[in-house]
């Protein structure tokens, strides 16, 4: 089992590969020593592959025929348990995809950091790798979140969380002298996130290309801030995006997810 651990000012999480290609998702407060903090990491494993699993089933079954009598059956343990650990049906399930998306929005932090890139093209390179490793869960929440009104309050949290990134991401790139007006920053996210929500619901749709995919996404992105970020921020996001797009095959995608 591989895995990534984050470091740094914002909560981070470590993510690993486990059995079956499943993604866990460890948060960074149940990273603990000592006695006390064995027995929480035990706590954490187990929650981590009840979400894992969850994630699993919603990508093979869809949302509507994830039940906590069949996710226990699955992970090996009685529905009391999984009330116990998680909660009910749709706590479960809108923990699942929450974590899985903090996790994203962490793992974006770290690769600005170490790529040295803006967080939102940053974070338009990892939704991207995580939509190439699990496609079939990805779709069925994108159009689950889309689709039903039954999904309406995992949309809105999946939103208000994007857009506080995306709001930080760009008080980066205004600190820095990159993007001038400040007053433009709320009208730069909301352009970018519904750009990027729509090229995901067509991908999901129409099973588009990934190769396509990703550029639509990172042209979305490239092509709003460069109405409003200096010229050497420009040039850097455009040389940047072209040297990621040599390899789009899935081999390439899990050694960046789990190794860094």
């Amino acid at each position: 089992m591989t895995n990534i651990t984050y470091s740094g000012a914002v909560p981070h999480y470590v993510i690993k590969q486990g059995l079956d290609n499943l993604i866990l998702v460890f948060r960074p407060e149940g990273r603990n020593t000592g006695p006390k903090g064995k027995r929480r990491r035990l706590f954490e494993e187990r929650r981590a592959k009840i979400l894992a699993i969850a994630r699993l089933m919603l990508a093979e079954e869809g949302y509507p025929s994830v039940a906590i009598r069949k996710l226990a059956k699955r992970c090996g343990l009685t529905p009391p348990t999984i009330y116990n650990l998680i909660g009910s049906r749709e706590e479960v399930l809108e923990t699942a995809v929450i974590e899985l998306l903090d996790a994203k929005i962490s793992y974006a932090n770290e690769l600005s950091r170490s790529q040295n890139i803006n967080g939102l093209v940053a974070y338009g390179e990892t939704l991207w790798r995580f939509l190439v490793y699990d496609p079939q869960y990805s779709r069925q929440l994108i159009l689950a979140c889309f689709n039903s009104n039954t999904h309406q309050r995992i949309l809105n949290i999946i939103n208000t969380r994007c857009q506080k990134a995306s709001f930080q991401w760009l008080g980066t790139l205004h600190q820095s002298g990159h993007i001038h007006n400040k007053s433009d920053l709320a009208k730069i996210s909301n352009l970018i996130l519904r750009h990027t929500a729509m090229a995901v619901l067509t991908w999901a749709e129409d099973q588009q290309d990934v190769k396509m995919l990703r550029a639509d996404i990172l042209a979305g992105i490239n092509l709003t801030l460069s109405h409003f970020v200096d010229s050497a921020e420009k040039r850097h996001m455009e040389e940047w995006i072209k040297r990621g797009s040599l390899d789009f095959t899935r081999s390439s995608i899990e050694p960046s997810l789990f190794n860094g």
